[in-house]
């Protein structure tokens, strides 16, 4: 069984008149939601959002129902904004954890849409999980702009994918196996938008409990300027089904296969197992166990052979990677118009991502550009897709402005000619 503890702060800011953030803390589900969409509308896409998540993921605790649950929020917010004049418009990014059953194992589910984020501290790093659904990170993910250049750029806030804003949207989602002393870091872009990802690494290892880990990385937001409202949520996994399985099987050794996982958080009250050696101890101990001479495995020759081997390989990968995102093609997502990066069909294990979804589709474009866009057009940089999209739409446009222009040609069997003595 899986056992979480978790700790979760929210905060005005500095500069905000009000807080449009929410937050969800439960023994299964946790959620982050920072609203946008005037005075009122934010605070209330984000609750809005919030309840209905809840209230769909109480019914079954699964993958599936996390995402369905996320689209359920959406659905809550886009009808309720149709519904009332002054909320035309609002909307609220969305991050999710819960803790769901997979093929009868408890796992971590992760649901994202907009640009608050996921973090997973594990070993001492941290790496983000989510990935921001913003029109700056997008052009950092495709090389238009550096990670440097994205941090004070003028359209940073411009959301490419929101919760409620349109009456579907496409929810990203993760599963992820819980181990003992992970932590996982909910936020809005309150807290990133003015504490490091380095810093906030930081923070989490030094504060162990997880409430005040929480509450210290508002306090450093929002002592570092507090221009938005602030939101965090950290969960902490105490036990792991997996390890509890392995250890159970066979206390005095684990399979050959499993490894201990490092507990991060060193004093949590419930400490870490200490490494189990892969040796199984001899069951007669009164006979003493003499150590054979180990015969040397690692030369200086072999270290420096797997060593050249190993860059060979690096370089390989590296010049594959190279050439498998080196292009860009303008292709199709079911009748959608998307630009994608990489190469049509992908190279070995190098899937093109999509780095564009455009808002045009198949029916917007001449019929015999459908079989190109199929198999894949290549064009050799962003820009250019860009291009080739506008091209193709102003192309529709200027045949369909031309018929409409264009007087219907005279059918000749229809006309008669009268000829005879007047």
């Amino acid at each position: 069984m899986t056992r979480l503890r978790w700790g979760s702060a929210t905060d005005v800011g500095r500069v905000r008149a009000n807080n449009q953030d929410h937050v969800l803390v439960t023994g299964s589900l946790f959620a982050v939601a920072d609203g946008m969409g005037g005075h009122v509308g934010g605070e209330i896409a984000s609750q809005t959002a919030i309840n209905a998540l809840q209230k769909e993921f109480e019914k079954d605790s699964s993958i599936d129902s996390l995402i369905k649950s996320a689209k359920n929020a959406n659905k809550a917010v886009w009808q309720r904004s149709q519904k009332e004049a002054n909320l035309k418009g609002m909307g609220t990014t969305l991050t999710a954890v819960g803790l769901i059953k997979n093929n009868n194992e408890e796992e971590l589910g992760i649901v994202n849409v907009g640009d608050s984020r996921a973090y997973l501290l594990q070993n001492g790093e941290l790496s983000q999980i989510t990935e921001d659904h913003s029109l700056v990170e997008e052009a950092v993910r495709s090389g238009q702009l550096s990670a440097e250049e994205a941090i004070h750029h003028s359209s940073r806030h411009i959301l490419t994918r929101a919760i409620g804003i349109e009456q579907d949207v496409e929810v990203d989602n993760w599963i992820i196996l819980p181990y003992k002393g992970d932590r996982i870091l909910l936020c809005s872009d309150g807290l990133i938008n003015e504490v490091d990802d380095s810093h906030i690494a930081q923070i989490l290892r030094e504060h162990k409990d997880p409430q005040k880990a929480a509450d210290f990385l508002v306090e450093k937001a929002k002592s570092n300027g507090g221009s938005d409202n602030i939101s965090v949520v950290v969960i902490d996994i105490l036990e792991d089904e997996v390890s509890t399985k392995a250890t159970s099987t066979n206390p005095t050794s684990l399979p050959v296969d499993s490894t201990p996982h490092k507990n991060v958080i060193d004093d949590l009250e419930y400490p870490s197992a200490a490494p189990i050696s892969s040796f199984t101890p001899s069951k007669n101990k009164s006979k003493p166990l003499h150590a054979m001479p180990k015969k040397k495995i690692f030369t200086l020759r072999v270290v420096i052979f797997i060593f050249l081997l190993l860059l060979v390989i690096g370089g390989a990968i590296g010049v594959v990677d190279w050439y498998a995102k080196d292009s860009y093609f303008v292709g199709l997502k079911k009748n959608q118009i998307v630009i994608f990066q990489g190469r049509p069909g992908g190279v070995l294990w190098f899937k093109p991502q999509i780095v564009d979804k455009t808002p045009y589709n198949t029916s917007q474009i001449l019929a015999f550009h459908i079989a190109s866009l199929e198999a894949g057009q290549k064009e050799p940089s962003f820009s250019a897709s860009k291009r080739f999209v506008h091209n193709l739409i102003k192309e529709a446009k200027q045949q369909k402005t031309f018929a409409a222009n264009t007087p219907p040609p005279v059918n000749a069997s229809s006309t008669t000619t009268s000829t005879g003595l007047g």
